[in-house]
């Protein structure tokens, strides 16, 4: 899936030699908390947050990948040793993990189900939103439902 091993960078303040810029308007980005429930199905909890801006590195070559700002904080990282993203963004109905995959949520949400976990998706963007709808209720098997307690 995303061969990357490498752990995403933990928020930081702006230094000497980063800066802080304006996200677009439509830059969203997407969370995902993993976890085995109790009855050991793995699953992943994806959601969105807007971006308020980028914390990125001013020299060259950029020595770090920029960094979302967002209203909250970023998720856990995953643990090591897991192939997967903590964070990923979507503009222009495309998802992009950096140096890890391009492509569209619905083959991005395919491929984070890839090896038996189930996803749970819960979007405040409408447009996520439907995608999600479209996707779950063609793929249902991949959908997590929380056991009940």
């Amino acid at each position: 899936m995303m061969s990357d091993t490498r752990q995403p960078p933990e928020p930081r303040a702006p230094t000497p030699s980063s800066t802080a810029i304006s996200a677009q308007p439509d830059d969203l980005i997407l969370s995902f908390g993993y976890g085995t429930d109790s009855t050991g199905q793995d699953y992943v909890q994806i959601w969105d947050n807007h971006v308020l801006g980028w914390i990125v590195d001013a020299t060259f070559p950029p020595s770090v990948e920029a960094v979302p700002i967002i209203i909250g904080s970023l998720p856990p990282a995953p643990t090591q040793g897991m192939d997967v993203p903590q964070w990923a963004a979507y503009r222009s109905n495309q998802i992009i993990v950096p140096n890890s995959f391009r492509g569209s949520p619905s083959e991005f949400m395919t491929l984070l189900t890839a090896g038996g976990r189930q996803a749970l998706g819960t979007f405040v963007d409408s447009g996520l939103r439907n995608l999600w709808t479209q996707w779950a209720q063609a793929n249902p098997q991949l959908v997590w439902t929380p056991p009940a307690s």
